[in-house]
């Protein structure tokens, strides 16, 4: 596993309050001073899956955090399973995030830094 590093939080960490209504608004995450990186984890108490719409602009965020449905509509939401911890890798120097729920309410975690 050459070339590979345990994440390192770099920067700051911001809750997310996801329910299944549509987003009232979209939470700015700025990745000045912070690493390459994002953790993301579905909080415990979530119930179902969770999915979070990124964009440049908060209306694109809150547009993108939409729960697909099986030969309905595509998302650009990003699917996070109850009780998971990912991390993934996003460009620029900052970008919106909003979250929905298939079911249930939540918390979703986000921290910035380097590693995976």
């Amino acid at each position: 596993m050459d070339g590979y590093r345990a994440f390192r939080p770099e920067h700051m960490c911001y809750a997310l309050a996801a329910s299944n209504a549509t987003p009232g608004g979209a939470t700015f995450i700025s990745a000045m001073g912070g690493g390459d990186q994002t953790l993301l984890m579905d909080g415990a108490t979530l119930t179902g899956r969770a999915f979070l719409g990124f964009g440049m602009t908060s209306d694109a965020a809150v547009a993108n955090a939409a729960v697909p449905v099986p030969g309905g509509n595509f998302t650009a939401a990003l699917p996070l399973a109850a009780g998971t911890v990912q991390t993934f890798t996003f460009t620029g120097q900052g970008f919106f995030v909003a979250a929905r729920t298939a079911g249930g309410a939540g918390t979703i975690y986000l921290a910035l830094g380097d590693g995976v």
